[in-house]
């Protein structure tokens, strides 16, 4: 799950379950495991979130936050 706000929230977690044997042998065995992760980023104030992309390939999460064209604004002001 990635949640964006200003900042950049990954959450990510693994279950792992293993049977072996049999019951009516007497050699079962079973195996539970979990793993959890969790990470905050913040986000500078040029981010464009509303573009942001998350691509999942073979066990690499990659995160595109491309930049907004910030504006700059000139005002003139009259000295009195």
């Amino acid at each position: 799950m990635i949640r964006i706000y200003n900042s950049v929230i990954i959450k990510a977690e693994k279950k792992h379950e293993k049977e072996e044997g049999s019951k009516e042998k007497g050699d079962y065995k079973y195996a539970k495991s979990y793993a959890g992760f969790y990470q905050e980023v913040s986000l500078p104030k040029n981010a464009d979130i509303e573009n942001i992309e998350a691509v999942h390939k073979n066990g690499v999460l990659k995160l595109t936050i491309p930049k907004k064209k910030l504006a700059i604004k000139k005002k003139e002001i009259k000295i009195k």
